[in-house]
């Protein structure tokens, strides 16, 4: 396996030689020795640093010949020898030899387990390879974090940002979803976030995330869309249904006119070169889309990952639902930090709602987690009251009243909005253009007096 034993026990003298760096170098762990008293000693300075210690040659001496470990690492002459390696007091450089060793031998692993898994049939396979991957492609050579940072050295930045939005005044600072008085609301998605639209089935939290991927790809941003319930070339008809406003049950029956089919035919053709891209990843775990998620942003520049939805990924390890789908929130929510991009994922609503006089959803009635509740930075509820309606009603064709309501948005305000759902070509729409989302006003010299606007209202 690969490894440098002469960087490990200069990495080990200088801890020895100038205590105090393992404070600095505490992300050293057993994995970045590979010989076995290399990290034997590591974990006898860490000790004595832990109770308050200097772990100098001396201590550390002590410290493993009270544990019976000494001669383990080859007595005190060993550890004297290692002392005498001691380098600069900089050890950055014996420590990046270390971390890429460390990956090295974790690739390594992945391949044997790999070969491995070819080899045994009784493994499922499609599982190892996915583990493998992930692995592999979770292998970083950054550093620590370098922890705390003095607030001067990010006011510039912070600064910049306000610059910028006002120069920008009235558009997002983040990705723009195409719907505008979400997008004022929010300020646009931002790197990072982890946005959940919760509806109760059949409510048309997959419509929604549909419409976001078609209206973001219509921009020219490049989207990743999981589907774990439909197939993407139904994606596809919903996205050129909704644009044309065309009725889906007439087409599907072919009662349509030429210039119908015509425009249809338009829609398709504009659809193929958007930057859209559909995972149909039915069955997948929460693993397994993320490794997927780190290759198509690679392959593709992708901006944005819709998850449709939450509660259907799998999770390894865990035994009921609540459990399984806590990890799976955890697991969106770091893949939008570590990948920075927006991860927006329907999750389904449970009964509650429907048990109380007012059927608007809370972020509470979340299925089967309060960790989409806790993780998330943005929650959007969906509720149509027409959904709740005895008869036809429900299923009817015409336009319905709809409501988005913003329920958690952790950097601002909350606040619905008046929606209009088309269920024929199952198409959302702003019911109206808020005033939020008005067009700038237009500068005081050409605003109305008030002998203007009196003499209106007497009207």
């Amino acid at each position: 396996m690969p490894h440098d034993t002469a960087a490990e026990q200069c990495v080990l003298g200088g801890l020895m030689c100038y205590g105090e760096l393992i404070d600095e170098w505490n992300e050293l762990t057993a994995e970045h020795f590979f010989t076995p008293a290399n990290a034997t000693i590591l974990a006898a300075i860490k000790a004595i640093r832990a109770e308050g210690g200097q772990p100098d040659l001396i201590s550390v001496t002590q410290h493993l010949s009270s544990q019976e470990k000494l001669e383990n690492v080859g007595g005190a002459g060993a550890l004297a020898e290692i002392y005498s390696m001691a380098g600069p007091r900089d050890l950055s450089y014996y420590v990046n030899i270390l971390r890429e060793h460390v990956a090295r031998r974790r690739m390594v692993e992945a391949g044997v387990r790999m070969a491995a898994a070819g080899r045994d049939i009784a493994q499922n396979v499609s599982e190892v390879v996915a583990e493998a991957g992930e692995r592999i492609l979770s292998i970083s050579l950054d550093g620590p974090s370098q922890g705390s940072v003095h607030v001067g050295t990010v006011v510039d930045e912070a600064a910049a940002e306000i610059e910028a939005a006002i120069a920008n005044k009235g558009k997002p600072r983040g990705l723009a979803t195409g719907f505008r008085d979400l997008d004022v609301l929010t300020g646009g998605l931002r790197e990072g976030q982890l946005v959940v639209v919760g509806g109760r089935p059949g409510m048309g939290k997959s419509a929604l995330l549909i419409n976001m991927c078609d209206r973001m790809a219509a921009a020219g941003t490049p989207v990743l869309l999981f589907s774990l319930e439909m197939p993407a070339k139904s994606i596809a008809n919903r996205i050129v249904m909704a644009r044309a406003r065309a009725n889906s049950a007439r087409v599907r029956l072919g009662a349509i006119s030429q210039v119908e089919a015509k425009s249809l035919g338009n829609h398709f053709f504009k659809l193929g070169d958007q930057p859209l891209y559909i995972d149909e990843a039915r069955g997948a775990s929460i693993m397994d889309i993320r490794g997927r998620a780190r290759r198509d942003i690679r392959r593709h520049g992708i901006k944005a990952i819709f998850v449709d939805y939450a509660q259907l990924l799998e999770a390894k390890g865990y035994n009921t639902s609540y459990e399984r789908v806590s990890a799976v929130s955890r697991g969106l929510k770091a893949m939008a930090l570590e990948l920075g991009v927006p991860v927006i994922a329907a999750a389904q609503v449970g009964r509650k709602a429907d048990e109380r006089t007012d059927t608007r959803p809370k972020m509470s009635d979340l299925k089967d987690s309060g960790s989409l509740e806790q993780d998330a930075d943005i929650i959007v509820l969906l509720h149509r009251e027409g959904y709740y309606e005895a008869g036809s009603g429900a299923d009817s064709t015409d336009n319905q009243d709809a409501e988005m309501i913003v329920a958690k948005h952790r950097e601002g305000q909350t606040r619905s909005f008046p929606m209009v759902w088309s269920p024929s070509c199952t198409r959302f729409d702003h019911a109206n253009i808020s005033r939020m989302t008005d067009e700038a006003p237009q500068p005081y010299g050409n605003q109305p007096d008030l002998h203007t606007i009196n003499a209106v209202l007497n009207e």
